[in-house]
Parts: C-alpha cells; sequence; structure tokens
C-alpha cells in the first residue's frame, strides 16, 4: 500500500467515525466482507476506483474530500456552504450599494460645507468691511 493509500484509508476512517458510521454499512455497500473490508483499511489491499467512489456516496462526502481530506464536510453541509456564499455575495453586493450611497451623500454634504464656508468667508469680508465703515465713521464724529 503507498503512503497515498494510507492517507486515504485513514481518510476514510475519519470520516465514518465523525459521521458515526458503522464499518458493516460501507462493507456491505462495497458487496465485500468484513475480513475484505479490514484489508482495504489496514492497507493490505490497494483502493480502487469503484470501492472509493461508493464509499465516497454512502459516507457523503465527495471524491476530493475522500482523496484529499483536506475538508471534511457532508454533501448537506456543501449546500450550506453555497447557500452562505451566496448569501455573503448579495450582502457584499447590498453593503457596496449602500457604500456607494454613503459616499454620494458625503460627497453632497462635503459640498454643502464648502458653500457654506465661502459664505462665512464673504460673511467675515462683509463685517471686515463694516467694522472699518464704522470706524470710519467713529473718528469723523470725533
Amino acid at each position: 500500500m503507498t503512503t497515498d493509500d494510507k492517507a486515504i484509508a485513514a481518510n476514510i476512517e475519519e470520516i465514518r467515525k465523525s459521521r458515526r458510521i458503522p464499518q458493516k454499512a460501507l462493507y456491505d455497500k462495497l458487496d465485500i466482507s468484513r475480513a475484505t473490508y479490514a484489508a482495504l483499511i489496514k492497507g493490505e489491499r490497494h483502493l480502487i476506483s469503484p470501492y472509493l467512489e461508493l464509499i465516497a456516496e454512502e459516507l457523503g462526502v465527495s471524491m476530493e474530500v475522500l482523496l484529499f481530506g483536506h475538508k471534511l464536510y457532508t454533501q448537506e453541509s456543501e449546500h450550506e456552504l453555497n447557500d452562505a456564499v451566496e448569501h455573503y455575495r448579495t450582502n457584499m453586493d447590498s453593503l457596496e450599494t449602500q457604500l456607494a450611497d454613503a459616499q454620494k451623500e458625503l460627497k453632497n454634504q462635503t459640498d454643502k460645507c464648502e458653500i457654506l464656508s465661502a459664505r462665512v468667508k464673504d460673511l467675515e469680508t462683509i463685517i471686515s468691511f463694516l467694522n472699518s465703515k464704522l470706524a470710519e465713521q467713529s473718528q469723523k464724529e470725533e
């Protein structure tokens, strides 16, 4: 048995145990004896593709998960994951729209602030002019 076969056998057992699937369910599905199943898992026999496909089906995982074991999830959780990804994308679209709206509103408010700032400067100029006229008037009256 190769290192890959051992890793696959370990994945099978890990998934089987985590899913609480009895060994009997697998060797019945494969239509093999308990001894043959044990030999497969111990590495005394090679895991061949038809067996792997049936095992993956019985465990409810993809062949990729069975072979590589990097993600242990069921077909149901794959659907849940896909739903979560779709929900995330929908939320991201909504958030991007909200962000664009907020940026537009910020731009509008910034423009208003700039206009008000210009008006304040105009008023300061007018006040300064009026103060200078008042000072001139006061000097003339003295």
